[in-house]
């Protein structure tokens, strides 16, 4: 990927990390290009913990579902 398309990505998610929003500013290393491992599209620009948390959970709706129902049954 080329910088400007990097900037450009960045540029519309308002400099955010797409799914927790912190600030790109906020992170020592810049986000990470995260794409879907089958069609090879990318999907938008993540920090570490978000790219590694969907890694962790390979990308599966069903997993992320049962995980966000797990912690939904156990928040106070």
């Amino acid at each position: 990927m080329s910088e400007s398309k990097y900037k450009e990505i960045l540029a519309s998610q308002n400099n955010e990390c797409a799914i927790c929003g912190k600030d790109a500013k906020e992170f020592k290393t810049a986000l990470n290009v995260d794409h879907d491992y089958q069609t090879e599209k990318i999907r938008g620009l993540l920090c570490t913990n978000c790219n590694m948390g969907l890694g962790h959970f390979k990308d599966s709706l069903s997993n992320l579902h049962r995980a966000l129902m797990y912690i939904a049954k156990h928040n106070d």
